[in-house]
């Protein structure tokens, strides 16, 4: 065999069941460990310290908006929205090759209905779906507001890409892209997601043990493979590129090389010192050279620097890799530890994670979704469903606030049947009273709504 049908080999190839099982569940075994302890979780009560055995822990928090606001309760191993939006990620991939109209149009639209902790940027884009979208037409405030996203809620969600059978890196790098101008403009979202993504694929195809530092070195070598500037994109995001040029004013792809380069200067800085010190660094004083506990925490390159940081010297020692990203006090902790836990599931599969550990929300419907991707179970294209407006919610809104719940159902969700239902303590006084329901879908995911009853003036 020629070294060219080896490398087209290595480049369709699937990714091992364990390791895409692991991967999956190692995002959402960090997120619900991590979201208890995120600076803006809004959590009620003293966040505990790190503690010798990871375990889940039930929690408060403050819930709602800043004047309705009430209390939930979250329970053991639950997780947020870093996990939500991979899981409707690799929904809206299954359902169809065309799978960026279905994201944007029905999963994005349908998650502000049952979203837990997600992020402002996602979020305005979301509601800008529901209205019809695409984020980078709307009036000129707005849209400055979408090029300025340049946080983490891209890289977070886009394992499925990875994990996806048949995939060539150019296949994904364009992907990444695609999903990640659905809801955040700046190219520090979107580079430090195709980075994040680079590093996964790589990870994937490279027999284990890894090197010491080895995916930062492959970063550094191939950086022309993932720095490629997107000059044109595809038919379903037509106008990006002219509304990126107008939202900067030296141009977008001046943006672009600007913050490829920032990303390349802290691939430096970490090879450097995991060349000089390696296993012996000092974590907290790594995480804070590179922007972890600053104003830029939230930020994409920052994710994934940070995440390639801990992942590259804590390989042989995982758990205590996501307990000190899990537990890093005012850093983006659900985020960078579902992150980490994703790329030590693609390395060593699902042996890392303890059994308690493996008992996350959802696992068994996560250990399904692994199965497929890499499997190309991949949904018969059917009768399209139609996108998820505002009317839809309301519907769903009024059949639980009547009862009338025997035959609800959730879009691209599919159908669900209400679990329990209970009041929550209202916070404001604003409010006379707040409901949560927590939902079951056929498919398995387990959803929560939650509405707030404004008080009479």
């Amino acid at each position: 065999m020629s070294e060219v049908q080896q490398t087209e080999l290595r480049l369709t190839e699937n990714v091992p069941i364990e390791r895409a099982h692991g991967a999956l569940l190692g995002v959402a075994v960090g997120d619900a460990l991590g979201w208890p302890q995120e600076q803006n979780s809004g959590r009620l009560g003293q966040a505990p310290e790190s503690p010798e055995t990871l375990t889940f822990q039930p929690w408060r928090r403050k819930g709602g908006s800043r004047f309705q606001a009430y209390e939930e309760h979250i329970k053991a191993g639950e997780y947020s929205d870093d996990t939500q939006l991979l899981i409707a990620t690799a929904r809206s991939i299954l359902r169809s090759k065309n799978w960026a109209p279905i994201l944007s149009r029905q999963e994005l639209p349908l998650w502000l209905l049952y979203e837990r902790g997600g992020g402002g940027a996602t979020k305005r884009a979301a509601r800008v779906w529901l209205s019809g979208g695409p984020p980078w037409k709307p009036p000129k405030r707005q849209l400055q507001s979408y090029f300025d996203a340049g946080g983490n809620g891209v890289a977070m969600r886009i394992l499925p890409h990875v994990l996806k059978t048949g995939q060539t890196r150019e296949h994904l790098m364009r992907d990444v892209m695609r999903n990640g101008i659905l809801t955040h403009g700046h190219p520090r979202a979107l580079i430090g997601a195709i980075v994040y993504a680079h590093a996964a694929w790589w990870i994937t195809r490279t027999s284990t043990p890894l090197p010491l530092g080895g995916v930062i070195e492959e970063l550094l070598d191939n950086r022309a493979e993932w720095e490629v500037f997107p000059g044109h994109t595809e038919g379903s995001t037509a106008g990006w590129l002219d509304a990126a040029n107008y939202a900067f004013p030296h141009g977008y792809e001046a943006e672009w090389k600007k913050t490829v380069q920032e990303i390349c200067d802290g691939l430096v800085t970490v090879h450097a010192a995991i060349r000089k010190q390696g296993a012996l660094l000092n974590d907290q004083a790594m995480l804070e050279r590179l922007g972890c506990f600053g104003k830029m925490n939230g930020s994409g390159v920052v994710a994934a620097l940070a995440v390639l940081y801990l992942f590259s010297v804590h390989i042989t020692d995982p758990i205590t890799g996501l307990r000190t990203m899990a537990f890093a006090k005012s850093a983006d902790a659900d985020t960078l530890a579902s992150m980490l836990g994703g790329l030590f599931g693609l390395t060593l599969g699902l042996e890392w994670i303890p059994a308690s550990l493996q008992q996350v929300q959802d696992h068994d419907l996560i250990g399904d979704i692994a199965d497929r991707l890499v499997r190309s179970s991949f949904q018969q294209e059917g009768v399209p469903i139609p996108g998820w407006n505002e009317q839809h919610t309301q519907q769903v809104l009024e059949k639980l606030r009547t009862n009338q719940t025997a035959d609800l159902s959730l879009g691209i969700l599919g159908d669900a049947k209400v679990v329990s239902h209970q009041a929550l303590k209202p916070m404001t006084r604003t409010i006379l009273r707040a409901d949560e329901w927590r939902l079951q879908t056929d498919a398995g995911q387990t959803i929560y709504i939650t509405q707030a009853q404004r008080a009479p003036s």
